[in-house]
């Protein structure tokens, strides 16, 4: 369909229905097929990380800039793992992200962010999200 693509060798899922981040990880799970074959997009290098958001806020813009992504510290403050697990190999953050929110109210969850960058956003926030075929 129009919001599937593929990319460096991977299959994406830009889900436009609005999730928290748990929820949208459990939406994921069935966007390939039925056999919980779909997580919540873990970009694991620049090229792959651009190329996804840029082709995911072409179908969402301009309701929002902002989409969960497989990433989270909500684990360990501070410290980012993947949704399915491991230390990121890659990042991307934009400005001063990731801050844990301005008023500290634990910002633990990835989200899509100005240009290609991310930010540290809100876990119960519902929005749309990207998903990546396992």
């Amino acid at each position: 369909g129009a919001n599937h693509t593929y990319i460096n060798g991977l299959c994406f899922f830009v889900a436009m229905d609005l999730f928290n981040y748990t929820d949208a990880m459990v939406n994921c799970q069935t966007q390939f097929g039925s056999n919980n074959t779909g997580k919540l997009f873990e970009p694991r290098d620049a090229s792959t990380s651009d190329q996804v958001i840029k082709f995911a806020k072409e179908l969402i813009l301009p309701s929002t800039s902002q989409m969960h992504i497989g990433i989270d510290d909500m684990a360990t403050e501070g410290t980012w793992q993947y949704a399915t697990g491991g230390d990121l190999v890659y990042t991307n953050w934009g400005g001063i992200n990731p801050n844990n929110g301005a008023s500290g109210n634990g910002e633990d969850c990835g989200e899509t962010w100005t240009g290609t960058t991310w930010n540290d956003g809100l876990c119960n926030h519902e929005q749309p999200s990207i998903c990546e075929m396992i």
